[in-house]
């Protein structure tokens, strides 16, 4: 870990005298608001926007930056040149559709571009900066590290390293966030890979790992795959569940960006509680008017039960009827609410270039485990998103992600930026090296791509003043 110490000071430090720093606030050009996790970027250095829309970020006085946020003009500026203050441009609405037609075609070409994508690049490492900052009551917490995350699509199978931990607790909650919970909502997206944790959240488009046999058990304990059933990847959107629309808008460079709205239809109810429904049926029996077709539940008759549960409309679910214990009863009528974790959102689309942008979007029925007082409690949370995507390494990467999850009287914001270490050999090194051990303390203190907030910076100063007097 001393080598991975060393190689990043490198990527972060250039000489002194060589470097200045420059601050700078980001906002909107119309409303003078704040613009939070914008991307910014120059030719050595990266860094994003805080909640208040500041940044800081090292370089030359004749570098160009580069700033970017969803749903706004990028603009560039020379840092010797620029004030403490960039505005950026909302792009130009065109025109629109509420039918759903024109942001189902987009979103169909959109996902055989990524799964092909996802195909050659499924394992790509790319390096993160996180911070999380958490507060319960008069207990607060403030994590920064840096990480190693496959990247495609969403964040996965990830290692952190030079983790530092700032924890204000004053004895009356022993609160403690379990590091799997959290490591697991920075893989949240709308188009996650469906052998992931997020793997039975209902999306509204989606890249689905499913097997190539008929030896899937539909609800493994596990959460994962068992035995060793060779994969392949399927795109789809979620026409049952889901409605779409779609708003044209345009840059300043004339080129045309959509914006694909992606809403939960008012009946909803998730495909994979459809399935469970059917799985814990003795027999099937559907309906076409005239002929009544049974199917007997067994082993055998799982892979004709994935593909029963297709339907095109809720019509179909109309047709179908289950018997459990004896009992013959319509599928519409046995329907339970849904508990199954749901997303929807907003996504953004490069039309002409057929690239994923960024993704806004709210998770509902999240079950958030935590400890509070020695007692591990459950609560259901909303946990809001913004995701953007880089294709600067000629596929759908993660580049920044933003979450906020509201958990009864937990509040826990998460922020996650891409160094864009671009070089194979670079990522290589890093994942290699990630196992061995640095002072967290000595790596986090080098220059952050993220600045704290006023309370971050609180929280910092009193866990540091605690452990003085401990």
């Amino acid at each position: 870990m001393k080598h991975l110490f060393f190689l990043l000071t490198l990527l972060f430090c250039l000489p002194l005298t060589a470097q200045q720093t420059y601050r700078a606030r980001v906002v909107d050009a119309e409303t003078g608001e704040a613009l939070p996790y914008a991307s910014i970027t120059s030719d050595s250095h990266v860094a994003m926007s805080n909640d208040e829309g500041a940044f800081a970020i090292e370089g030359r006085d004749d570098q160009i930056i580069t700033i970017s946020a969803i749903g706004y003009n990028t603009t560039t500026v020379k840092s010797g040149e620029a004030g403490t203050t960039i505005y950026l441009q909302p792009l130009k609405a065109i025109k629109s559709d509420t039918t759903g037609t024109v942001a189902e075609a987009l979103l169909h070409k959109l996902l055989k571009k990524m799964i092909r994508e996802y195909q050659k690049n499924a394992k790509t490492k790319s390096a993160y900066y996180i911070r999380q900052t958490s507060n319960y009551y008069q207990w607060r917490e403030t994590i920064e590290a840096f990480q190693l995350s496959e990247s495609a699509l969403n964040i996965g199978n990830t290692e952190r390293t030079g983790e530092t931990i700032y924890r204000v607790d004053h004895h009356e909650y022993n609160m403690r966030l379990p590091y799997s919970d959290l490591q697991h909502l920075t893989e949240l997206g709308a188009s996650t890979v469906e052998s992931s944790f997020w793997r039975y959240t209902e999306k509204p488009f989606r890249v689905k790992i499913i097997p190539q046999t008929s030896s899937y058990d539909p609800f493994p304990s596990s959460g994962t795959i068992s035995g060793g059933t060779p994969l392949r990847p399927h795109s789809s959107i979620d026409k049952l569940n889901f409605n779409y629309s779609s708003e044209m808008l345009q840059d300043s460079q004339g080129n045309e960006i959509a914006k694909v709205y992606m809403w939960k239809k008012d009946d909803f109810w998730s495909s994979e509680s459809i399935l469970k429904l059917l799985m814990n049926s003795d027999e099937i029996i559907l309906f076409d008017g005239k002929n009544r077709q049974r199917v007997r539940i067994n082993e055998k008759e799982k892979k004709k039960l994935m593909k029963l549960i297709d339907f095109n409309s809720y019509k179909s679910l109309s047709s179908v009827f289950i018997r459990r214990n004896g009992t013959e009863v319509n599928m519409l009528d046995a329907m339970e609410p849904d508990a199954f974790p749901i997303i929807d959102g907003v996504a953004w689309i490069d039309v002409e270039k057929n690239q994923l942008l960024a993704v806004r979007g709210t998770l509902y029925n999240f079950s958030l485990g935590f400890g509070c007082q020695g007692m591990r409690r459950k609560a259901m949370a909303d946990v809001k998103f913004d995701i953007t995507y880089t294709h600067q390494n000629k596929f759908t990467e993660v580049e920044n992600i933003a979450l906020w999850v509201k958990a009864d009287s937990l509040i826990s914001k998460t922020l996650l930026c891409n160094l864009h270490l671009n070089s194979k050999a670079k990522r290589g090194r890093i994942f290699k090296e990630s196992r061995e051990s640095v002072t967290p303390e000595s790596l986090t203190d080098m220059s952050r791509p993220i600045l704290r907030t006023a309370l971050e910076e609180r929280i910092v100063a009193e866990a540091k003043e605690e452990h003085k007097e401990q």
